[in-house]
C-alpha cells in the first residue's frame, strides 16, 4: 500500500464504476456499526464494573445503589481482558453483517449486470453454506479482534488514568481523543496481518484472490 497512489486508485474506481462505487458496501457498514459499537461498549462497561466491584455482592446488578470511587481504575490486565471480551462478543454477534460488507466492497461490476444488494449477498451466503456460510472467516477475525480490542481499550484506559494521575483532573475531550487515536494506531498496527488474512478469506469465490486483495487494499 502506498499513500501516494490513493488519489490515482480513487480516480480509477470513479472512471470504471462511477462515483457511487466509492461507497460500495457502505449501507452494510452503517447497518453493522450501530449494533457493533453499542454491544462493544456495553460489554466493556459491564466487564469494567465487574472488575471495579469485584468482591462485592452482585457486581452486575444495576439496580443496586453502589457507587464506584473515582480513584479506582482498571489494571492493564483487567482492561486488556475487558476489551478482548467486548470485542469478541460484539464481532461474533455482528459477523454476518461484516462478511456481507466485505463481499459487497470487492464485487466487480460487470457489463449489463447489477451488483447484488446486501440482502441478496446475505441470503446467498446462507444458502451456500448454512450458518457456517454466514460465519466464514470468523476464526482469523476472532484471533484479530481479541488482541486488537484488548490492546485498544487497555492503552486508552491506561493513558486516561496517567493523565488523571499527572494532572490531578479528568482528561479533557481533546486529551481523550488523543488517547483514543494512540490506542487505535497501536492496536491496528499490531493486528493488521490478521486483518489481511480475514479479508482474503471473506472474499474467496467472489473475485480472483489477487484481484480481491488489490481492490480491498490497493496495488503495491
Amino acid at each position: 500500500f502506498r499513500l501516494t497512489k490513493v488519489p490515482t486508485t480513487a480516480m480509477h474506481i470513479i472512471r470504471n464504476e462511477g462515483m457511487g462505487a466509492l461507497w460500495k458496501g457502505n449501507t452494510a457498514t452503517m447497518i453493522r456499526v450501530f449494533p457493533y459499537s453499542g454491544i462493544q461498549f456495553m460489554v466493556f462497561d459491564r466487564c469494567k464494573r465487574y472488575f471495579l466491584l469485584k468482591g462485592q455482592h452482585h457486581p452486575f446488578d444495576e439496580h443496586e445503589n453502589i457507587s464506584i470511587s473515582s480513584s479506582k481504575h482498571l489494571s492493564p490486565l483487567e482492561a486488556l481482558i475487558a476489551g478482548s471480551v467486548a470485542g469478541a462478543v460484539s464481532v461474533t454477534i455482528t459477523y454476518p453483517l461484516d462478511l456481507t460488507r466485505a463481499q459487497l466492497a470487492v464485487y466487480k461490476k460487470r457489463k449489463h449486470h447489477q451488483d447484488p444488494g446486501f440482502i441478496l449477498v446475505l441470503m446467498r451466503n446462507f444458502e451456500n453454506g448454512g450458518m457456517r456460510g454466514l460465519f466464514r472467516g470468523i476464526t482469523p477475525t476472532i484471533m484479530g479482534i481479541l488482541p486488537y480490542s484488548g490492546v485498544a481499550f487497555a492503552i486508552n484506559e491506561q493513558a486516561k488514568n496517567k493523565i488523571t494521575q499527572l494532572k490531578h483532573r479528568s482528561p479533557t475531550n481533546w486529551e481523550k481523543m488523543q488517547c483514543g487515536a494512540l490506542s487505535g494506531l497501536c492496536a491496528q498496527t499490531l493486528t493488521y496481518p490478521l486483518e489481511v488474512t480475514r479479508r482474503r478469506m471473506q472474499t474467496i469465490g467472489i473475485v480472483p484472490n489477487r484481484e480481491a486483495a488489490l481492490q480491498t487494499f490497493g496495488e503495491k
